[in-house]
């Protein structure tokens, strides 16, 4: 199938820098299907040279190693970058969220159940970094706590991606945090659409979830700790076009904005003052309290243990610039 020209080829002139990333987490529907869609679009960005950050989560990467030529894909390429997504998608693995009652029957991802287990039981991600290069690291639903850093310096995973409003990069603990506007492309219909998703801003993460090319249904209720099983009668008809016109969108977003992985992010520290500090330590804990409801998920006593221990490492986080180098 050749690419439909679903966009136009004017020229936008903006001056934002794109991040494009995947999702691809557990899913409980046809893995073949998913697995074949995440190859065809990932040798699309490979051989286009779009530059590429998927982040995976140990319980799918499993089904996704019985395909050689995606596993292959992740191993050799130089514009596909894998990240950690966690263990599971399937239930909060947010430190705190969950009892290890809820989840007996996949103790081999459990390690980030709470803060407790975080230098216990490391299955997934130890299997994970064991077969690929992790180059960063999202939390599912943009959810994170700063037991987190603990694991990914452990890890050497250098780089994160946080969902607030905040137009400067910071270090904490080795790690370069990119704050991020994001926006889910799946169901973007036109370049004006996207025009108005990026807006005048510095940066731009945007997102898909390949299964959303297929499915009809989102299979992830996050919040309530459930999941839904796909099937085929909520498979698109035409979802093969679906695919097509995302790849379309890409080239729009190679032609016009300037791609980049999060891996080639580096850092320089500047001089801060205390109030732009004072800034973004409220917006941090803003954007901790507030992602996916914590306000309401978190007891008190949860909350304000993380709020407290961000508050006590605050004076560790450093203030920088971004280098964007070459692909």
């Amino acid at each position: 199938m050749t690419l439909q020209n679903f966009f136009t080829k004017r020229e936008i002139v903006m001056d934002s820098k794109i991040n494009i990333s995947f999702d691809v987490e557990d899913i409980f529907g046809d893995k073949f299907l998913l697995n074949e869609t995440l190859l065809d679009i990932l040798e699309f960005c490979d051989s286009q040279q779009i530059p590429t950050d998927v982040y995976i989560t140990a319980m799918r990467f499993s089904s996704i190693k019985e395909n050689e030529k995606l596993l292959h894909l992740l191993h050799s390429s130089n514009y596909i970058n894998v990240g950690y997504h966690s263990n599971t998608h399937s239930f909060k693995t947010i430190p705190e969220q969950n009892s290890f009652s809820k989840l007996k029957n996949i103790e081999e991802y459990d390690f980030d159940i709470s803060t407790k287990s975080l230098n216990k039981n490391k299955g997934g991600i130890k299997t994970l970094s064991s077969e690929v290069n992790l180059m960063a690291f999202r939390c599912p639903g943009f959810c994170w706590t700063p037991d987190y850093f603990d694991l990914m310096s452990e890890y050497e995973i250098n780089h994160t991606t946080i969902d607030i409003k905040y137009d400067k990069v910071f270090k904490y603990k080795n790690v370069i945090v990119l704050p991020v506007y994001t926006k889910a492309i799946e169901k973007v219909e036109s370049e004006n659409e996207l025009i108005t998703a990026i807006g005048q801003k510095e940066f731009l993460s945007v997102y898909l979830h390949p299964a959303r090319l297929i499915y009809n249904h989102f299979w992830d209720k996050l919040k309530e700790n459930t999941y839904h099983v796909l099937t085929s009668r909520e498979i698109y008809d035409d979802y093969k076009i679906r695919i097509e016109k995302i790849k379309e969108l890409f080239l729009v977003l190679k032609r016009n904005f300037s791609l980049f992985s999060v891996r080639q992010l580096s850092f320089r520290p500047e001089v801060t003052s205390e109030y732009e500090k004072h800034s973004l330590q409220e917006k941090l804990l803003e954007s901790m309290t507030d992602k996916w409801g914590w306000s309401q998920i978190l007891t008190p006593i949860d909350k304000d243990y993380h709020i407290n221990k961000l508050k006590y490492a605050f004076d560790s986080i450093q203030i920088g610039k971004t280098i964007i180098t070459e692909a």
